[in-house]
């Protein structure tokens, strides 16, 4: 089958859609990703047995403003990409997270703080960019003839949905998150139109899938769809060397590494892991990334004694290699809103392949494999000195070799993206004869 995707980037850095297309060509289907043409990167590439197909989103004024006024100008400069159009997000000035007890039975589900009733002019500018360059990708995708259209996430549904329908092909809803549910949205008016387009558009779906089996339960209560399918963000099967430690065991003195590897964003719960590294000396605290919270996390690790390890991002390709560099892996994302707070990272997974110990907030999912699974400690995440007490409890000798053993052993037989992606490869299966 021809399966045309739509994803709202690069397609450079996103896994779940390397993952998926690569195991559907490996299948024998031909699968095509509509995505941004940035500087420097092809129009069309072939990878993993899949084609990338990148169009420049910036208005005909714009290239021409770009490309030949202020090319010399820019000449080495990067151009700001189509998800750095988006407005600021507003947050609290950054200083020192408070500290609180952590409440007996894991943390309480959030609830909505207060949000304007109207959305920005910069808020529905972008909202009218994503539904234009919708209506341009579905008009390329139509064209091909696709037997099926694969939404990657909510801002991408409209496009599928107008291709499959123009081209008679099946539809397939791909939910990354629950979108409505994320913390940056500042106003009701913007929920309500996303919250519009998804009941409008999911329950024509054919299939609808999603990262675990809270967010399929919820999207399937929300929308009246049955069978969501939880597709997890299992990497590919990999062995990582036997001794990557390089420069943490230089600054470690024989410590474990606690490591959070990922973007240096907020509600990530990294200024509360910042203070958590100063209230113990059991184990050291690396972070590996970067973002827009980096100035200020190195502001705030300074003021608690520079007990924190910064460290430059790896590639995508090398989360895994990366991650078994350290002895723990850190998820210490805050449940300031039911997205994360049901939420199963990508690096979950990247640190149980790595054979490393996991400690998480104490939320459903993270819940289930951590805690039931005997991976690692829980903690609130809102609580700096919970983390330390997490940290230190982790940290002893057997403890810690246990807990990776299992880990490693459960990515092995389970948590690996050979067989959690045949779930992907019998539900093209189905579709294709149900045509």
């Amino acid at each position: 089958m021809r399966i045309a995707m739509f994803v709202f980037n690069p397609c450079t850095r996103d896994p779940r859609v390397d993952r998926e297309a690569w195991v559907l060509a490996r299948a024998g289907h031909q699968v095509r990703v509509h995505a941004f043409l940035e500087p420097g990167l092809p129009v069309r590439e072939v990878r993993n047995g899949y084609e990338v197909v990148r169009t420049d989103q910036r208005p005909a004024w714009r290239r021409f403003f770009d490309d030949r006024l202020l090319a010399r100008l820019k000449k080495g400069a990067k151009r700001p990409g189509p998800q750095e159009s988006l407005p600021p997000r507003s947050g609290e000035p950054f200083r020192d997270p408070p500290d609180r007890d952590p409440e007996p039975g894991g943390c309480p589900p959030p609830s909505r703080g207060d949000l304007a009733s109207k959305a920005s002019p910069e808020v529905l500018r972008h909202q009218a960019y994503i539904a234009r360059i919708n209506g341009i990708w579905a008009g390329m995708a139509a064209s091909w003839r696709p037997h099926v259209c694969h939404a990657h996430d909510l801002d991408t549904l409209q496009a599928a949905a107008e291709a499959a329908r123009a081209s008679g092909a099946r539809l397939v809803y791909d939910a990354h998150e629950l979108w409505t549910e994320q913390h940056y949205f500042a106003s009701h008016e913007e929920i309500e139109a996303w919250q519009a387009l998804e009941s409008r558009l999911a329950p024509l779906a054919d299939r609808v899938l999603t990262v675990n089996e809270s967010i399929a339960r919820e999207l399937e209560r929300r929308y009246g769809l049955k069978g969501v399918v939880p597709l997890l963000n299992c990497p590919r099967l990999v062995t990582p060397g036997k001794d990557r430690r390089g420069r943490l065991r230089d600054f470690s003195e024989g410590r474990p590494v606690a490591l959070f590897q990922g973007g240096y964003m907020a509600d990530r719960g990294l200024e509360e892991l910042v203070v958590a590294a100063s209230l113990q000396d059991r184990v050291v605290v690396a972070l590996r990334g970067s973002g827009e919270r980096e100035e200020a996390l190195r502001e705030l690790a300074a003021r608690h004694g520079d007990r924190v390890l910064f460290l430059p991002p790896v590639p995508a390709s090398e989360m895994v290699e990366g991650s078994a560099e350290a002895d723990i892996g850190m998820i210490p994302y805050l449940p300031t809103c039911l997205n994360n707070y049901l939420c199963t990272p990508n690096k979950l997974f990247e640190y149980m392949m790595a054979g490393v110990a996991v400690a998480g907030a104490d939320v459903p999912e993270l819940r289930r494999f951590i805690g039931e699974g005997d991976l690692g400690s829980l903690f609130d995440p809102r609580s700096p000195r919970d983390i330390a007490r997490a940290l230190v409890e982790l940290s002893e000798p057997g403890r810690l070799a246990g807990c990776a053993a299992r880990a490693r052993r459960a990515a092995e037989e389970r948590y690996h993206w050979e067989r959690e992606g045949e779930k992907l490869v019998d539900l093209y299966r189905d579709l294709q004869a149900r045509s």
